[in-house]
């Protein structure tokens, strides 16, 4: 029976999932009238659907979609030193058809709890990518979750000045924070899901164009269709959107990128962080270069008499911090811009901790 069901899920997965389906499907709880073991077999055609390598979604939704009585007595028996997730998955969803069966008076959820605890629990000595302490991984770590779904992700917004963007394959548009970077700003009145459910209120749309890198050569990329949030936490750029403009996932020479399905173009290069994909930019802004910095500059500075003001020195972290705390690539780049008004004179990069407490 089970062998025909695996089959016939087969045959309704044999058409490729793009990431964006892919990802609602692991999203979604587990339907009433599907067993565990009929359910398992549903996750993992959906992961090989997509072309393989997402089985931690496959164990991660048995876990985490139980209902909640279910749930705990799951994730205490998840053993995160393992790395065969299939298997563990696989194991767990015949634990949970035998918790569901048995009837409720015989269950004690406290002695499963402790026994998945205790059961032949060694010592941890490798260390957790999520708090950096020893003694767990990151599927166990308390600090990693608190109670937010697993594709909620902890990753920092600024790295080296630059700005960091999740290339986010369960957002249905791109947002971002920063209602300043918007270009052609349209009022708008709207909300879209977080991924904990809650509902995320959008004020404005507009475009935006981010200084982005293709193969390691710097180019422009300009997003439509951009909205702001004020309570979004990352700044996200939707896979799906530039899955329906052509674009896919892909490597060349090795990096990987997002890129033209024809193979025509490449549009930037994508990283990988702490298992999230990522893409590194500076906004460009598509006024003048001289109009932004000395529109910011002249609110501070009047020059003297018969000095000449069109070009101001200083070093990186001045600029920096006179320019609303600008990224220093951005400063950079605005700086080679003849029409800026501006010379850096010291390119050292020293840590802001005004940047850095904003961030916490």
């Amino acid at each position: 029976m089970l062998q025909y069901v695996m089959e016939k899920m087969l045959e309704a997965f044999t058409t490729n999932l793009t990431p964006a389906q892919a990802m609602k499907l692991f999203t979604a709880p587990k339907d009433a009238k599907r067993t565990w073991p009929e359910y398992y077999m549903y996750l993992v055609a959906i992961s090989e659907a997509c072309g393989g390598g997402a089985d931690y979604l496959v164990l991660n939704n048995v876990v985490h979609y139980a209902f909640a009585d279910l749930r705990t007595v799951l994730m205490a028996k998840v053993d995160g030193t393992r790395q065969d997730y299939l298997q563990q998955a696989e194991e767990l969803a015949h634990f949970a058809q035998s918790w569901e069966l048995e009837p409720a008076r015989h269950r004690n959820m406290g002695r499963e709890v402790v026994a998945a605890v205790s059961k032949g629990q060694k010592k941890e000595t490798r260390r957790c990518h999520v708090c950096n302490k020893v003694g767990h991984l990151r599927a166990n770590c308390p600090e990693g979750g608190r109670g937010e779904p697993d594709l909620t992700f902890a990753v920092g917004d600024v790295v080296n000045g630059e700005d960091v963007w999740i290339l986010d394959s369960g957002s249905s548009r791109h947002l971002v924070r920063e209602e300043s970077w918007l270009d052609e700003v349209e009022l708008c009145n709207d909300e879209c899901l977080q991924p904990n459910g809650e509902p995320l209120k959008v004020t404005k749309k507009g475009t935006l164009t981010l200084l982005v890198t293709a193969c390691g050569k710097t180019k422009s990329v300009k997003l439509t269709d951009v909205y702001y949030a004020a309570s979004v936490l990352h700044n996200l750029i939707s896979y799906g959107k530039l899955d329906e403009k052509g674009y896919t996932l892909t490597h060349r020479n090795g990096q990987r990128v997002m890129a033209a399905k024809d193979g025509s173009d490449v549009a930037f290069d994508v990283a990988m962080r702490r298992n999230v994909l990522v893409v590194h930019s500076t906004v460009e802004n598509q006024e003048r270069a001289s109009d932004v910095i000395m529109a910011a500059l002249d609110r501070e500075v009047s020059a003297a008499d018969g000095v000449d003001s069109s070009v101001q020195k200083g070093s990186l972290v001045e600029f920096h911090k006179r320019l609303r705390h600008l990224s220093y690539n951005a400063v950079k780049h605005l700086a080679q811009d003849p029409s800026s008004g501006i010379e850096i004179a010291d390119h050292r990069r020293v840590n802001c901790l005004t940047c850095a407490q904003g961030k916490q």
